[in-house]
């Protein structure tokens, strides 16, 4: 296992800015990471040649610094001038300084910011718009920025004036903005609390507006020409008509007021029971779906022909998860990654809309996957629901219960667990014949918003009696059996098991439960704890999960404002 964790042939997996591949990389000899980049047609290549820009163990060695890289925010469509995050061994909080990439040198008298839970993004090559600890009443209740200030280029921080509040009850407020050929869009969206956001756009007169859209609903994306893509997570009702949730919908990006929405909204995707979408962007005037159907990811094609909107399929392997590796909003090229539980993962170039991806890197195989095999079942919680799960094991199997089986869950936040290779379970467990079996619960986001609602606050036991729906059903199939089932889970699904532990615990032999928090009594009190109140029971209920701060979903340069992610 730490053969395979520490092999070098793993994938330089890319940032494609201004056509160059840009990289983070670590490996036994840069612990804390070198930040390079190459040409394409490198790339390409086996063993590419890169430059390296930054080489982050030799920063940290010189200041006297344990220096974790967080990221980078580049203006575009450049590229040259980059905001480096900097974390004092890995914690939260961030130095923030400005580079030149083009140079690899710090910015002289360039934007630096100290340690904190910054919120910041570009509002102009010259000026940026900073959420940040800025003394007492600058920050909400869970720790967050909830100020937001207007920074030019020679000014002190200190000094740049506030063009945003949220309130203090707020989780947090983070500026963003959406950026193609077709210009730019900034909004500043404020969680309200987990699950709850309002945008505001920066409208033609300098002000922060509001815009007309439900509190549980998420921008998608921006096409550039005056159209929003959003998906609500509840039902909308508006001027007469429902759009479920989960249903993709586009609206005018100047709809400050209801009545601008008034045969404004066009549907562009509706779910059904067992299909969700996965994430839905604009790229170089293709409209992307990436759709869970039964858990398993496709990507689409969209377009609006005779008053309606259709979709063509992008011809990628099958029965596995499917993700966006990068784009540049500013170039025709998508990255594109597919991978199941008994495939590695291979990263596809296409090249532009409706051509054939090209495969560019693939995972070695890292363990012998002949003779295993992938299937779907069903488990009946309950209260009657169906509840899917993969279980990966040898074709020839026996069914008399004597299998040493995993299973793994989770179950919150929305959060999805679609096939994913398994490289390490794969050598340690499956080689050695064990059985890998994975719960799509409620409580995540397998089938969209209503999956996820289904077990929140006082449904939250739904989540438990859906994993041990699958538990009993792999051992009423007779799959593997309670002394032959372990179970596991981190984070929420680390609760999860806990809860499975001590609720049936004739069930499991095993429990592996991974960084749980298991006592909540006081987890609302505790800073971030506040903004998880969105997605669990009352306090003494202990149903809660740790969340890292939000951070918007990037693909090169566009920014997709969303609410607080789980860990």
């Amino acid at each position: 296992m730490r053969a395979i964790l520490n092999a070098q042939d793993k994938i330089a997996w890319p940032a494609w800015r201004g056509g160059m591949i840009y990289n983070f990389w670590q490996d036994a000899d840069h612990v804390r990471g070198l930040w390079r980049r190459t040409s394409l047609a490198e790339y390409r290549k086996k063993e590419p040649q890169w430059d390296v820009i930054l080489d982050f163990d030799k920063l940290g060695k010189d200041e006297g610094e344990s220096w974790v890289y967080k990221g980078a925010s580049c203006r575009s469509p450049r590229y040259d001038r980059c905001l480096i995050n900097l974390s004092r061994g890995g914690k939260d909080a961030v130095v923030v300084r400005e580079f030149d990439a083009s140079r690899s040198t710090w910015v002289p008298g360039g934007f630096v910011l100290p340690e904190a839970k910054h919120r910041l993004d570009w509002l102009t090559d010259d000026a940026l718009l900073v959420g940040s600890d800025f003394g007492p009443g600058s920050l909400t209740k869970s720790g967050y920025p909830r100020v937001i200030k207007r920074w030019a280029r020679g000014s002190s921080l200190s000094s740049a004036p506030v063009v945003f509040e949220a309130l203090e009850s707020d989780v947090m407020a983070v500026p963003s903005a959406f950026e193609d050929e077709g210009g730019r869009l900034v909004v500043i969206s404020v969680s309200k609390t987990f699950f709850e956001t309002e945008y505001h756009r920066l409208a033609a007169d300098g002000r922060f507006r509001r815009l007309a859209l439900p509190l549980d609903s998420e921008i998608e994306d921006w096409d550039g020409k005056g159209r929003l893509l959003v998906r609500p997570l509840k039902d909308w009702a508006v001027h007469g008509d429902v759009y479920k949730s989960g249903t993709v919908v586009t609206v005018p990006d100047d709809a400050y007021d209801e009545k601008d929405l008034a045969g404004k909204i066009e549907r562009v995707y509706a779910p059904d029971a067992r299909s969700s979408l996965a994430s839905a962007f604009y790229h170089k005037g293709t409209l992307y779906l990436l759709i869970r159907e039964n858990v398993v990811t496709r990507l689409y094609t969209s377009a609006r022909t005779a008053g309606a909107w259709t979709r063509t399929l992008v011809p990628l392997p099958d029965h596995g998860t499917i993700g966006v590796a990068a784009a540049d909003p500013f170039r025709p090229e998508l990255f594109v990654t597919y991978t199941s539980f008994l495939v590695p993962t291979t990263l596809s170039l296409i090249p532009k809309a409706g051509a054939k991806p090209e495969p560019l890197k693939s995972l070695p195989p890292r363990f012998d996957a002949a003779g295993l095999e992938a299937t779907q079942l069903e488990a009946r919680s309950a209260d009657g629901t169906m509840v899917p799960y993969f279980l990966v094991r040898r074709k020839d199997a026996p069914a008399d219960g004597s299998m040493p089986t995993l299973l793994y869950g989770y179950g919150g936040f929305e959060a999805v667990y679609g096939p994913f290779y398994l490289e390490t379970a794969g050598k340690a467990w499956l080689e050695r014949g064990g059985s890998y079996a994975l719960a799509n619960i409620r409580g995540g986001g397998e089938f969209g918003p209503a999956w996820h609602q289904a077990a929140l606050k006082k449904n939250r036991p739904r989540a438990y009696e859906d994993f041990e729906a699958v538990a009993q059903d792999l051992i009423a199939r007779k799959l593997t059996s309670p002394r032959r089932l372990g179970i596991m889970g981190g984070s929420n699904g680390g609760l999860l098991v806990g809860a499975a532990m001590t609720r049936k615990p004739e069930l499991y032999r095993a429990v592996v439960c991974q960084v749980p928090l298991l006592d909540m009594m006081r987890y609302h009190k505790l800073l971030a704890g506040h903004s998880w109140m969105g997605s669990t029971a009352t306090p003494r209920a202990r149903n809660a999960t740790p969340s890292s701060a939000t951070r918007p979903i990037r693909i090169s340069g566009r920014a997709r404002p969303t609410r607080a992610r789980s860990s």
